[in-house]
């Protein structure tokens, strides 16, 4: 079906008609794997700036005049443009099969806009009261760090571990040696002390945990861990958060899966 490209600003709202979805999603199928390979050769250089440059005036098209003079950009996406950084692509003015020499002389609109993105409406407007000193947060810093990662379980429980599972398809879980250097810099750009009890580390840093915690009380969630897409392993679908697992014996207790995210 189409797709429609909705305009908020203060104090007016806009609506354009976007291509058919199955369009987009045939364009985005096409740019998204050159974003996660080098380019090698101009062949493959070309190719992921023409295509970036087909996203660009398909999706802002519409609105190019509208936020020339803006530098702040909000993007609430819906199904496969979750997949699609925006500063990735491509401004053009001359369309898009232009050539190119380089990819830095490319005008990416990371280098002209700031972008923000957002699950929905609701949700925007929930952060923009928070920003304006209407919540209730006592603390800034909530972390979870470093957790302590088991290797892989012995075959026989592969299939009741969520864990096991993607291991099993050779997404591994180890260690990520600088994530505790990561939320020391973090916890100290606000002045909190590294073994401050807002930040949990290792094996502390279990989902159990975090379920208990009053997390109304935090500004600031700061997760240095794994993270896995739901499409990944397709019974599960849905993304998670890796954490420590808790020892409950349940076989997702190091999981905190977007469900369970929604309703904290």
């Amino acid at each position: 079906g189409s797709w429609r490209k909705i305009r908020v600003s203060r104090p007016e709202v806009h609506v354009y008609r976007l291509p058919g979805q199955d369009v987009i999603n045939k364009a985005l199928e096409e740019f998204l794997p050159t974003l996660r390979a080098p380019l090698i050769g101009k062949a493959e250089i070309d190719r992921h700036v023409e295509l970036a440059k087909g996203l660009y005036l398909t999706l802002l098209g519409p609105v190019l005049s509208q936020i020339r003079d803006k530098h702040h950009i909000v993007i609430v996406p819906d199904d496969i443009l979750y997949y699609l950084p925006f500063e990735a692509l491509i401004a053009t003015d001359e369309g898009p099969n232009e050539s190119t020499d380089s990819l830095t002389s490319q005008a990416y609109l990371g280098k002209m806009y700031d972008f923000s993105y957002a699950p929905s409406a609701s949700v925007l407007v929930t952060l923009e009261r928070i920003a304006a000193g209407k919540g209730s947060a006592r603390h800034s810093l909530l972390a979870f760090r470093d957790p302590a990662l088991q290797s892989s379980p012995a075959p026989a429980q592969v299939a009741l571990s969520t864990r096991g599972a993607y291991e099993e398809m050779g997404v591994a879980f180890e260690r990520l040696p600088y994530s505790a250097e990561e939320v020391r810099g973090v916890a100290a750009a606000y002045e909190i002390k590294p073994d401050s009890g807002s930040i949990y580390l290792g094996s502390k840093a279990t989902k159990k945990t975090l379920m208990g915690l009053d997390l109304t009380q935090y500004r600031i969630l700061h997760f240095a861990t794994h993270a896995v897409m739901g499409d990944q392993v397709k019974w599960i679908n849905q993304p998670a958060l890796i954490l420590s697992p808790d020892l409950t014996g349940e076989p997702d207790d190091g999981l905190l899966k977007m469900s369970e995210i929604f309703n904290l």
